[in-house]
C-alpha cells in the first residue's frame, strides 16, 4: 500500500509539472524580435520624490532625499510626494530619464530621448542636470505610464502617474497632455 501511495504521489506530480502552463515569462518579445531583459527586482527601484515650487510655478523631481530636503529648506519648494518608483542605476531594459532646467521659465523638464534633450539645451537654453533615474522606455515589467502636461500659461512641465490627477490638471489647472514620458513603477 506504501509503494502504491508513494507511486501515485510521484505519478502527480510529475503529470502535473510537465501538463501545467509554462509560467508566465516577464519578459515579452519586443518589435525587432528581440527579447527584453528580464524584469529588474522592484526592490531595487526608489521614489521618484515630486517637489512644487509654487513661487516660481515649477515641479522638480528627484530620487536623492537630500536634494529634496535642500529644495524644502531652502529652495521654496515643498515636498509633494512620489510620483512613482524608478531606478537609481541601469538595469534590465530601462533607459536614463534626463532632467534639464530652463532658468528663462525656472522650469524643470524631463525626457528619455537624447535628441529631445539635445534640442532643449542648444534652442530652448536648457541646462543638463544629468540623470534623475532610470526608467522603462516601454510598457512592461508591471510599470504604468508616467504621463507628461505642460502649462503654458505657467511654463511648467508636470508629470503624474495618477489618473485623477491627470484628469485635474487638463480639466481645472489649464495643463495640456504632452503624451507618455517614460514607463515607471508604482
Amino acid at each position: 500500500m506504501r509503494l502504491t501511495y508513494y507511486a501515485v504521489v510521484c505519478l502527480l506530480y510529475s503529470v502535473g509539472v510537465h501538463c501545467l502552463p509554462a509560467a508566465p515569462e516577464a519578459t515579452n518579445v519586443t518589435e525587432t524580435g528581440r527579447a527584453p531583459k528580464p524584469c529588474p527586482w522592484p526592490q531595487q527601484s526608489v521614489p521618484l520624490l515630486r517637489g512644487y515650487s509654487p513661487s516660481v510655478h515649477d515641479h522638480f523631481y528627484t530620487t536623492d532625499g537630500y536634494e529634496m530636503y535642500e529644495a524644502t529648506t531652502s529652495a521654496g519648494y515643498f515636498n509633494t510626494g512620489a510620483a512613482g518608483r524608478v531606478f537609481k542605476t541601469q538595469v534590465g531594459d530601462t533607459g536614463p530619464l534626463y532632467r534639464l532646467w530652463g532658468e528663462q521659465d525656472s522650469d524643470h523638464f524631463y525626457t528619455t530621448s537624447g535628441d529631445l534633450r539635445d534640442v532643449m539645451i542648444k534652442r530652448l537654453g536648457y541646462t543638463d542636470e544629468g540623470v534623475a533615474g532610470y526608467v522603462f522606455l516601454k510598457q512592461y515589467c508591471g510599470s504604468v505610464p508616467l504621463y507628461r502636461l505642460y502649462n503654458h500659461k505657467l511654463s511648467d512641465n508636470f508629470y503624474t502617474t495618477d489618473i485623477r490627477e491627470y484628469d485635474e490638471y487638463i480639466r481645472y489647472r489649464g495643463y495640456v497632455d504632452q503624451g507618455k514620458a517614460a514607463f515607471v513603477l508604482i
